[in-house]
């Protein structure tokens, strides 16, 4: 997998997506360590495809499936964000039934470990 170029965490969403073990070991340094820990216990989850894909606006991209979510603002988008789990770059923990709200501009990304269950 080829990953020149490209933002660590989008780097890191690629590789966890693409089940690349490789490309993630090398790109995992270069995160905060509790973010490189969490994503490192989410690779090591099964793989199921998400129910309920993110809804995001216009120039927002999204990588994701059951065990987590990252997104990518090419343009300024507010991302209104429902699913269960703990978005690393801020920290920010979403129980069932909660939401939050992000206002990106071009190059931030939010990327959320989901927890189990969260698709349903």
């Amino acid at each position: 997998m080829n990953l020149r170029g490209k933002d660590a965490w989008e780097q890191a969403a690629l590789a966890l997506a693409a089940g690349d073990r490789a490309a993630l070991g090398t790109v995992l340094p270069r995160l905060p360590a509790a973010a490189a820990q969490a994503i490192a216990a989410a690779a090591e989850r099964s793989i199921r495809p998400l129910r309920n894909a993110a809804a995001v606006p216009a120039g927002v991209e999204w990588i994701g499936d059951s065990r987590f979510a990252a997104i990518f603002a090419r343009e300024r988008a507010t991302v209104r964000w429902s699913l269960p789990g703990r978005e690393l770059v801020t920290g920010c923990y979403l129980a069932q039934g909660d939401a939050a709200e992000f206002r990106l501009s071009p190059g931030e990304c939010r990327f959320f470990i989901l927890r189990e269950g969260a698709d349903a």
